[in-house]
């Protein structure tokens, strides 16, 4: 068969399922079924033999629950041979034959329940139902008719990772108030689980822990444990709820059940707790489980007081676990895989330290999972060294893109980019952690690409994952059509997508603050409103494109117009009160009019949620109402918009003068003001611009005259310009006017030096012009011209400007490499342009060793002391307490090691380092280098894994590096 006609428009294929399917099979293919009348308006029908089927036919089969399945592989019909005995395949064929009843046959295969399920998830792919048909609106078309082709026809593989799932965690207040709303209870029911449950399994995900808030997933109902056992979906629980009772349980039974005491604690109270423990394992020993073992104190906090000993520690968490395990044995269901997370001050215990031993070195957790965990901010910790991942149990790994805690709550919206988890998960896979991986994503909502990013990975390492860097742009197109976008005016949405992933990765919405992107230096906070006004008006002009009946129209205003406009509204809000606050200081009335947009920014964030909240009839109505704009501490108690200030301009025209990209100003008062100046450089920099203001009311009129003819002064095209001549500019403003100032080499001395001067003809300082110059109303720029004699360099050298060079991590002029090892590029990584890094990423070496590295040029132009400062991503060691040693030299000095995070106290979760590292997005690292005139090579040779470079900055002694939130603009390259 070269094709398969599941719908001719009239008729569809009948749905085969025998009456000995597995268990919950029946449940699925009603699933199933609805999917392809979505896609039909045809309900499906389901028979129990092929005999009773029509002319076409789809049969769902798992191996060992199929007499016909059996019979199709003994006549050679199919091939079972890559899927019996294998977890979680499936094969779809193509069959017509006796065992058919010559009837065309789509078969689905499935070497297990799940594997069953996923083939025939990706048959519902396949007809344009997107795994998020429920979760985002993702409507599918309609078809006249539906002929599957050849191609559908296929084994999948075995999933890369065993367990891989999700986290509904920090639900409170969009899903639990969402839930409560829609199902009648802030506690997820099963009606509203099943949604969750086929959320996961569409992604080809199989392991969840379930929403623990203010809800207790089998306590509330044991209809939710049912139901996910008959769908296939494999409860666990979070880190600090073992024995299958999640964490508020204990808090609410002990009132009613003396017998579980009144003390969370194993030594207060270690009968109670086991008895409490014990129920909970009888009650879910039927339920396929994956059980949390191990314990925290209560509401997710230290066990032990302060004052406890790490051995105290060891010991108490030791008894508990002893217990569960005895528990387990004897009353639950000692089949089930056990999980012990390593969270937070957990890895100390499992650690130890040289006095005491931890808990990896402890025969009891042989065989149980070891759940490593990132630091809460999408940065993994302690990786397993080559001698650990031996552990029979094997290793897992809980990830975060939502976090409520210190330093900051990030609860709100996508703010991981794809090319993060990427380099953090693939490094991790690496490592041999291929047992576990759960992500927290909060309230599912806002979190739809990066899930199903993370469970993709998990699924299919091998196309995803570290032989695909650069891939991340092309998986947000696939996630795009999948969607449904895939019309000729969505061409290109997967750059836009990515592209405000990328803003809210840069910084946070809750992190950012009306300093953070600054108002002057290198035009930062500009450059940054031009980036977000770039996409949002693309986005804007998409959305007018749709029609207001257009299926497809809530689900693009969910995954892309909402998380678009929001994102870049907040981002302009904090950059118009950070414009407002920088020229009020200046003294400058348009602060005023940032003053106003700041107003209008939080009128639009109101209106954005209410828009989303009433959508669609309201179906999501408060999944967006999380605070997330300026949180002052690390929650969300004490957040406020961002402060305005309001200048109150004097009642005469007042000139003001600056040269932009700096924080300078002057008036033009003899007596207060200052000189400014601007450096030219042939090739490098040759122009510049400056900024004239009126800081009073009325018309400001005003003439600008300069003494060389190495240079123009040209007015931008608002400039209201009343007369020129040469080297003169006459003109007036009520507001601010803009000039260029642009060098032309061919004309400029050696060594040139020139003034523009700026006179305010009728500001109310005015005197009359004479030979005194001091007594003249008027702003002083001194130009600088430097004739530049090009280097004979090659092609990839940065050249020296103002002290400053710049070279972004993926611009070296040279890689070299040692055996396998070798440094890699990927793009749109970090704060910037992209990453470099050592791969594989398991290579360490030695300071005195061989080993690959990278080289980067550059040209200055007077010898001496530089700061070289090496801007790292926020990464943590793969070594527990160890370093990110890099090595690096200058020319053919020795080379010298240079730890990336600081040698002391440097804890994730606990130091002040840290703290500065995962909300600023970035480590820099400074040394000192001695660098000759001319070019010079910095070499950076690889050392500790897990470093991942994203720029190295060098300045030289006596020069003060503007303060930025990105970094310096990249240096010119010869």
């Amino acid at each position: 068969m070269s094709g398969f006609e599941l719908f001719n428009g009239q008729e569809l294929a009948t749905i085969v399922l025998e009456n000995n399917a597995v268990s919950g099979m029946d449940y699925m293919t009603d699933i199933f079924c609805g999917d392809i009348e979505m896609v039909t308006d045809v309900p499906p029908t389901v028979v129990e033999k092929i005999s009773d089927a029509g002319e076409c036919a789809v049969f769902v089969a798992t191996c060992g629950y199929s007499a016909l399945l059996d019979a199709m592989e003994e006549s050679g019909d199919i091939d079972l041979g890559e899927i019996k005995g294998k977890r979680e395949v499936y094969g779809i064929f193509f069959v017509e034959s006796d065992n058919t009843c010559g009837k065309k046959t789509l078969v689905i295969a499935g070497s297990d329940k799940r594997g069953t399920i996923y083939g025939m998830f990706r048959v519902s792919e396949e007809i344009g139902v997107s795994p998020w048909v429920f979760w985002a609106d993702a409507t599918p078309e309609k078809r006249a008719s539906i002929v599957l082709g050849s191609e559908l026809q296929q084994v999948s593989k075995e999933p890369s990772v065993r367990y891989r799932g999700f986290f509904i965690n920090d639900e409170q207040p969009c899903f639990g108030n969402w839930a409560k709303e829609k199902y009648g209870s802030a506690k997820p029911c099963p009606e509203l689980y099943r949604h969750i449950f086929e959320l996961l399994l569409r992604l080809k995900g199989n392991y969840l822990w379930p929403a623990m808030w203010r809800s207790d997933f089998t306590m509330d109902d044991l209809e939710n444990a049912r139901l996910a056992d008959k769908m296939g979906v494999i409860v666990g629980a979070s880190h600090h709820e073992p024995c299958c009772r999640s964490g508020g349980e204990f808090q609410k039974l002990r009132r009613e059940n003396p017998q579980y005491g009144e003390d969370w604690s194993m030594l207060s109270n270690a009968d109670g707790v086991a008895e409490f423990w014990k129920d909970g394992l009888i009650r879910n020993s039927e339920f396929e489980s994956l059980i949390t073992i191990g314990m925290r104190g209560e509401f997710d906090s230290y066990l032990m007081p302060e004052d406890a000993t790490l051995e105290d520690n060891i010991n108490v968490l030791k008894s508990a676990i002893t217990v569960q395990k005895e528990l387990i044995e004897k009353y639950g269901n000692k089949d089930h895989p056990q999980l012990l997370a390593i969270y937070k001050e957990v890895e100390d215990y499992y650690q130890g330290d040289e006095n005491t031993e931890g808990l990896k070195d402890w025969d009891v957790l042989k065989n149980d999972i070891m759940m490593l965990c990132d630091d809460n901010f999408g940065n993994v910790r302690t990786l397993p060294s080559e001698e650990e991942r031996k552990h029979p149990g094997g290793y897992g790994m809980y990830y975060h893109f939502d976090y409520y805690g210190g330093p900051v709550s990030y609860l709100w919206i996508n703010s991981t980019p794809l090319t993060k988890i990427w380099e953090q998960m693939c490094m991790t896979y690496d490592y041999g952690v291929q047992e576990a991986w759960i992500v927290n994503v909060g309230d599912i909502k806002n979190q739809e690409l990066a899930l199903s990013y993370f469970l993709d990975l998990a699924y299919d390492f091998e196309k995803w994952g570290t032989n695909a860097p650069d891939q991340t742009t092309q998986y947000t197109k696939e996630w795009c059509h999948k969607l449904g976008f895939r019309d000729k005016c969505f061409e290109g949405l997967e750059e836009l997508v990515e592209e405000y992933i990328r803003w809210n990765g840069t910084c946070r919405p809750e992190v950012l603050k009306p300093t953070t992107y600054h108002p002057a230096h290198y035009n930062e906070a500009k450059t940054m409103l031009k980036r977000v006004e770039a996409v949002t008006e693309k986005v804007e002009a998409l959305w007018t494109g749709m029609a207001a009946n257009d299926p497809l129209a809530d689900c693009f205003f969910e995954t892309v117009y909402y998380p678009v406009m929001a994102s870049a509204n907040i981002i302009q809000m904090q950059i118009y009160a950070g414009l407002n606050q920088f020229y009020v200081k200046q003294r400058k009335k348009i602060g005023n009019e940032y003053s106003a947009l700041v107003e209008q920014c939080i009128k639009r964030d109101r209106e954005l949620v209410d828009q989303y909240h009433t959508r669609n009839n309201g179906r999501w109505n408060h999944m967006q109402s999380v605070f997330h704009i300026g949180f002052i501490g690390w929650n969300d108690e004490e957040w406020q918009y961002p402060d305005c200030h309001i200048f109150h301009p004097v009642c005469a025209p007042r000139l003001l003068v600056n040269i932009l990209g700096e924080e300078n100003c002057t008036g033009a008062n003899p007596w207060r003001r200052k000189t400014l100046s601007m450096a030219l450089c042939e090739t490098i920099k040759e122009e510049k611009s400056f900024e004239i203001a009126n800081s009073g009311v009325g018309t400001m009129k005003y003439h600008i005259i300069w003494d060389a003819d190495w240079f123009t002064v040209e007015p931008e095209s608002d400039v209201v310009v009343t007369k020129t001549g040469e080297r003169e500019i006459v003109a007036e403003t009520e507001d601010v006017a803009s000039f260029i100032v642009r060098m032309n080499p061919a004309k400029c001395p050696e060594n040139a030096e020139a003034k523009i001067c700026i006179y305010g003809d009728n500001c109310e300082e005015t005197a009359e012009r004479s030979e005194n110059e001091s007594s003249e109303t008027r702003a002083d720029i001194i130009v600088k011209g430097e004739k530049w004699n090009a280097p004979k360099v090659g092609g990839s050298t940065y050249v020296e400007c103002d002290g400053i060079v710049t070279i972004e991590a993926p611009h070296f002029s040279k890689t070299v490499a040692t055996g396998d090892a070798q440094w890699k590029a990927f793009d749109k990584f970090g704060k910037t342009l992209g990453g470099v890094k050592t791969f594989p990423v398991t290579a360490q070496f030695g300071l005195d060793e061989e080993a690959p590295y990278i080289e980067y040029s550059m040209y200055v132009k007077e010898a001496g002391e530089y700061d070289l400062t090496l801007y790292t991503a926020p990464s943590n060691p793969v070594v527990y307490k160890g370093k990110m040693n890099i090595a690096m030299r200058v020319n053919e000095d020795a080379y010298q090691a240079v730890n990336t995070i600081p040698d002391e106290g440097y804890v994730p979760w606990l130091s002040h380092d840290w703290s500065v590292g995962v909300l600023d997005q970035i480590h820099k690292t400074t040394v000192k280098v001695s660098l000759k005139a001319g070019e010079n090579t910095v070499a950076l040779k690889a050392m500790d894994p897990a470093v991942v470079l994203e720029k190295v900055v060098l300045v030289r002694d006596g020069v003060e590096c503007p303060k930025s939130y990105l970094g310096p603009n990249e240096s010119y390259c010869c």
